[in-house]
């Protein structure tokens, strides 16, 4: 339904849609749930907010409940999980729509799913996509730079929008807050009420510094070539590995294992689910076609995460570092010149490419990149563009040499690329392995 009335709200004038949005996203989520009858009152709610992080940490969260023997229910921009049935997100949202989410729920209580683990992003908070879900737990994982445009441009308003998950504990009968103590946001959701706080974080001040709260801190990390392995502090250790490549997939397993801890999970059953996940679609996923080099697919999407995924690269990486980026169009553009920094300062060879260029022009979106590409004080600063996605992946490829790393960056996990035309279906792991097998057919 709501997909219908697309074309009608972009009819209407600006001035007009505004004095009418609230009432008109809150008639929605009111329907929905009345239609649906308030699914989420029959289901324990988890919902995972932050800008980075969210969907790998969702994910493991609803396995290492799994674990624990809950039926449990998922809703992230990547995945969907009803029981033991899983399915990948076809939509364009990372939450779900206000008629869209209680008939999914509905689904998960009629299916017997006792828990939920919901990605909430600060655009569905604000339009009211999860309005009468009772969140009884809300976990942060860090706030950085996105989405600006749709937040006045303010990081306040931006961090204030997510906080409104963690307002709601209040309502909960029993509520719990877990939030990354390595975040310098911490103390602001901190202050929020909740019966009961875990602080989970990479840092042995993470303890000292929330002395009121459970802490979860990982303590002698020793990153493997098929992942890391570490132990996760409580009041007992924790041994944990987790088969997710990049050092930084720590903080989103320590986010995890504190929901396992606030639902009594045991610890084996928490370790069981982390080793559980081989792969998040889409977040530092490997593909694997029989090349003799590395090919990583990531979501990086800001100047923060691209840092935080080129980092984990290098260090993984004996030989080069390729990396194959765009900038997707119709969003805060600020954002692009320092994206091709960062890129410059870890890569060894760069291809520009498109991604998701909307109605933007796409030669000016990568010009954005090159001028950051430019004023990067370190690094080769070695670029090539192939505006075509397709023939770019295939341009890296024969670049690379055994030992070295494509890394196919800001995709991810999304299943089309949006043109101003339109949407074309696109899997970029599909394609990754499509364009190696064509290239060796060719030789």
């Amino acid at each position: 339904m709501e997909r219908i009335l697309a074309p009608i709200r972009k009819a209407i004038p600006d001035p007009v849609l505004g004095a009418v949005r609230v009432p008109y996203h809150f008639g929605w989520a009111l329907l929905g749930n009345l239609i649906y009858r308030f699914p989420g009152r029959n289901l324990k709610v988890i919902g995972i907010t932050g800008t980075k992080g969210k969907s790998t940490t969702s994910y493991l969260a609803a396995k290492v409940l799994e674990a624990g023997g809950h039926k449990v229910g998922l809703i992230s921009g990547v995945v969907m999980k009803v029981g033991d049935e899983e399915t990948r997100n076809k939509t364009s949202l990372t939450t779900l729509g206000r008629l869209a989410n209680p008939k999914l729920l509905r689904r998960m209580v009629d299916a017997g799913c006792t828990h939920v683990v919901i990605e909430v992003t600060s655009q569905a908070l604000n339009q009211f996509r999860v309005w009468g879900i009772p969140f009884e737990t809300a976990v942060f994982t860090n706030l950085s730079k996105e989405h600006m445009e749709l937040h006045g441009n303010s990081m306040t308003e931006y961090r204030n929008a997510k906080g409104k998950l963690f307002a709601r504990l209040r309502r909960a009968e029993h509520s719990t807050s877990i939030v990354n103590g390595d975040d310098k946001e911490a103390p602001y959701f901190l202050e929020f009420f909740a019966d009961t706080k875990y602080v989970y974080g990479t840092k042995s001040e993470v303890r000292d510094a929330h002395p009121l709260a459970r802490t979860v801190v990982a303590e002698d990390v020793q990153p493997r070539p098929d992942g890391t392995a570490f132990t996760a502090r409580n009041d007992e250790p924790l041994k944990l590995r987790t088969h997710l490549p990049g050092t930084f997939n720590v903080s989103n397993v320590l986010g995890a294992a504190s929901v396992g801890l606030a639902y009594g999970v045991q610890p084996k059953a928490i370790a069981a689910g982390v080793d559980a996940v081989k792969v998040v679609p889409g977040r530092m996923e490997r593909v694997e076609a029989g090349q003799p080099f590395e090919i990583i697919v990531d979501f990086a999407t800001t100047p923060d995460s691209y840092r935080i995924v080129l980092e984990s690269l290098r260090e993984m990486t004996k030989g080069r570092l390729i990396t194959v980026f765009g900038a997707y169009g119709n969003r805060d553009m600020s954002k692009y010149p320092p994206i091709g920094e960062v890129n410059a300062e870890y890569a060894d060879l760069m291809i520009l490419t498109e991604d998701d260029p909307g109605t933007d022009d796409p030669d000016e979106l990568t010009a954005l990149l090159v001028k950051g590409i430019k004023r990067a004080k370190k690094g080769i600063k070695q670029y090539e563009i192939e505006m075509d996605r397709r023939k770019a992946i295939s341009l890296a490829y024969r670049h690379a040499k055994r030992g070295d790393t494509v890394a196919l960056l800001g995709k991810g996990a999304q299943l089309v690329m949006r043109y101003g035309s339109g949407n074309q279906p696109w899997n970029e792991p599909e394609i990754a392995a499509e364009e190696w097998k064509k290239l060796v057919r060719k030789k």
